[in-house]
């Protein structure tokens, strides 16, 4: 199966590529029964991407780029999306998806584009514990140390199911039964 975006769809520069849009869309496809409940840190073509794929009963967004949140609030306004401080998230929720991905909002420090590692550090209290974790930027190099970290944790507690790399790279995991 392929992937699609509606035409009027305008992902932002850091998106991934339409090649990693259309891996996410069908490595989640044999989850679709398992995923009942999202939660995403960050908001855009990711989320059509995952929505689409699984079609969930629940889908929560961090998010504080407008120009994301206006093109999900168009595409997908089922999608519940949260600008909130992360100290402030009240949906408390056991979520069987986390995608982590873009600017994720107000973390712990309270700076805005919070590193991927915390992201997953933070969601980890609201996953049940068969969840799947998705990490957008996989691959990517670069100064920030977040993507690196990110990765590292998900590869020191948490099984690989695949990845795929085109541009930024995205990665599947379940979490490491001990």
């Amino acid at each position: 199966m392929s992937f699609s975006l509606p035409k009027d769809f305008k992902p932002s520069a850091l998106a991934p590529t339409g090649e990693e849009l259309d891996w996410m869309y069908n490595i989640l496809q044999p989850y679709k029964e398992r995923v009942h409940s999202v939660l995403e840190f960050g908001c855009g073509v990711t989320t059509w991407a995952v929505w689409s794929s699984v079609e969930p009963e629940s889908y929560v967004s961090i998010e504080n780029f407008q120009s994301c949140i206006d093109q999900v609030n168009h595409f997908l306004p089922q999608v519940e999306i949260h600008t909130d401080r992360w100290a402030d998230f009240t949906r408390l929720y056991k979520y069987d998806f986390v995608l982590v991905d873009g600017s994720t909002g107000f973390g712990p420090k309270d700076r805005s584009g919070v590193f991927r590692y915390e992201a997953i550090l933070f969601a980890e209290q609201f996953m049940n514990p068969e969840a799947l974790v998705m990490l957008h930027d996989h691959d990517r190099r670069g100064r920030i140390g977040g993507y690196k970290k990110a990765r590292g944790y998900l590869e020191d507690n948490y099984d690989c199911l695949d990845s795929f790399s085109h541009r930024s790279g995205v990665g599947l995991y379940s979490k490491r039964s001990d």
